[in-house]
């Protein structure tokens, strides 16, 4: 239970919650609660979602101050979202290019795309690499063939949005 003040029992209080900036805070939400909770949950915030938060109170006489802004809050991180719009874009006797749309990222950057497809006649390179299209021209990481299953897995770098499968 929160102090009277002299002698007035406190009725509710009012919570703010506001988006974090460089410049000055933006408000997001103002909720009033009842005066014997002493918490709040805002929900629906977007992962990565960084705000800080106020409190004040209300009696008969009124509101008192707003209180300091809390510290900086960052919501956490969750998996990424599911690519969509799968599409072939091309192909050849040896090869088949796919794309897709990158999924929201959900507060922490993509860093690979698994792709995952029967490997009954593929043609791996000598050296197990497929071709990298980013900038560095590196070699993606290696194939995994499974015969059991007869699939493959192709790992691709979070900053692509398409492969080239041999």
């Amino acid at each position: 239970t929160l102090p009277y003040d002299q002698g007035s029992p406190i009725t509710s209080c009012d919570v703010q919650c506001f988006r974090s900036s460089v410049d000055e805070p933006v408000l997001m939400e103002v909720k009033e609660i009842p005066h014997d909770v002493l918490n709040h949950t805002f929900g629906d915030l977007a992962a990565g979602f960084s705000c800080v938060f106020r409190v004040r109170c209300r009696n008969i006489a009124g509101a008192s101050e707003w209180s300091d802004l809390s510290a900086t809050f960052v919501t956490k991180p969750t998996r990424p979202g599911v690519p969509q719009n799968l599409k072939m874009e091309s192909s050849s006797p040896y090869t088949l290019v796919v794309s897709w749309d990158a999924p929201a990222d959900h507060g922490a950057k993509i860093t690979e795309y698994q792709l995952v497809f029967s490997c009954e006649h593929c043609h791996l390179p000598n050296d197990n690499h497929l071709p990298s299209h980013s900038e560095t021209r590196r070699p993606l990481p290696p194939i995994t063939d499974d015969p059991m299953t007869g699939l493959c897995l192709v790992r691709v770098p979070g900053n692509q949005s398409h492969a080239d499968i041999p």
